[in-house]
């Protein structure tokens, strides 16, 4: 008995559960992390950090997300080209995004901590992204999610605590600014935050129209990166940055002339990848086809699975709130709000910001839980480090990219976007 006391105590310290998440996270995504090298995409950045030019960032990323250059100006040098480090960066900013989730629901629902931290568990070791060993890519998609979940934090805790409510929200709306310049995937996802404000200003018996005006006035300074955006990716784009091929917004264009054809296509996708994202996608770590036990390393993560499932199952049993810190709480309003954030959130987050809409749904809920599929580097001679990368030779350069055996294939336009510096 003394010995459960002795846990339970530790379980609830304020360090434990961001630790146990981390932990889970590294086991879930690096446990391989000394055998893991550069993927795809980020071969561009490799090339572009031997012309030691901040130059040669602007000018290849001119063609697609200009403003989206700040991370790598400032990560390039800290990190140089050491696969090691990019892949701790990466795992580090996905798990500040998560503890963002975390710090904003908790203020939202402050009665179920508890239910927070699964939530927050889950979206961490969400199955349906599959590409985090794409370590310096995806390092700004996790940048931007981060920024956008502490900015959700900042507008909820600016209303918990109104003595801060200026300088929570400045930093609120300017981290939304900046993730949505630097990256539109959680564009659509700021819309969940009319549904965050009534949640939390609603009181009982209010009129609906005094609860309106209260949401809006909250809202106001989230809806200016908004506006900044739209006029940015929409207005004046070609001005801006006219360098930028944008993917054109081909349903709206479309729904000009065949709007209810266009929108009853729009609705369609949105139910389908609804579905897939949010049940195919937990069936997708477990399927038949990949259970092989005459594999060491198959059976090596299957127990050392089972074994974090029951290590998780155990630590959150531990952490049942102590009964003196036990509170009454509307259990019913916690399960519709829950479930109306849910949906929006779906629904919201696969918005068409560019033409390949739908991978902006499968980043923001993000994730990859079967550590039975832990990704190593391809068996084909990678170079390790930068040192190996050409200057000049768009041919070598593709060669570099996908090395014989290699199972991760580069696009075809990356000898153009070398050509292009």
């Amino acid at each position: 008995m003394k010995l459960k006391l002795f846990f339970q105590r530790i379980v609830h310290r304020a360090w434990f559960y961001p630790a146990f998440l981390l932990l889970v996270m590294f086991i879930t995504y690096d446990l391989q992390i000394f055998k893991l090298g550069f993927f795809w995409d980020d071969w561009q950045i490799v090339f572009l950090s031997k012309l030691d030019s901040p130059a040669a960032y602007w000018n290849h990323f001119a063609y697609d997300r200009p403003l989206s250059v700040w991370t790598y100006l400032i990560t390039v040098p800290l990190l140089g080209m050491r696969p090691l480090l990019w892949h701790l960066l990466t795992l580090l900013v996905r798990w500040l995004s998560v503890l963002g989730f975390c710090w904003a629901f908790r203020g939202l629902w402050p009665s179920h901590v508890q239910q927070v931290r699964w939530m927050g568990l889950l979206l961490a070791i969400y199955p349906g992204f599959s590409q985090q060993p794409v370590s310096v890519a995806y390092s700004q998609h996790f940048i931007s999610y981060a920024l956008f979940t502490f900015s959700l934090g900042f507008m909820i805790w600016s209303i918990k605590r109104p003595q801060r409510y200026w300088h929570y929200t400045t930093a609120g709306a300017l981290f939304s600014l900046v993730q949505l310049l630097t990256m539109e995937y959680f564009f659509g996802l700021e819309l969940i935050r009319p549904f965050l404000l009534w949640m939390m200003v609603r009181k009982k018996g209010e009129k609906l129209s005094g609860t309106a005006w209260k949401v809006l006035r909250y809202w106001l300074p989230y809806l200016l990166p908004l506006l900044v955006f739209a006029l940015t990716r929409f207005v004046f784009s070609d001005q801006l940055f006219p360098l930028l091929e944008a993917n054109p917004p081909l349903l709206l264009m479309r729904m000009k002339s065949q709007p209810l054809t266009e929108l009853r296509n729009l609705l369609e996708i949105a139910i389908k990848d609804s579905i897939n994202v949010g049940l195919f996608a937990w069936l997708h770590p477990v399927r038949p086809e990949n259970i092989n036990l005459s594999s060491t390393a198959s059976l090596f993560s299957w127990v050392l699975g089972a074994f974090m499932a029951a290590m998780i199952g155990w630590t959150f049993l531990l952490s049942v709130p102590l009964e003196t810190d036990r509170e009454e709480t509307n259990q019913k309003t916690f399960i519709m709000q829950g479930c109306i954030l849910g949906l929006a959130a779906m629904l919201f987050g696969g918005l068409p910001k560019q033409k390949r809409a739908g991978s902006a749904r499968a980043t923001a809920l993000s994730g990859s839980l079967s550590l039975k599929h832990t990704p190593v580097r391809e068996t084909g001679k990678q170079p390790n480090s930068a040192q190996s990368m050409p200057h000049s030779s768009p041919q070598r350069w593709n060669q570099l990219c996908v090395p014989p055996g290699n199972a991760f294939r580069m696009r075809q336009p990356t000898a153009l976007n070398v050509r292009r510096l």
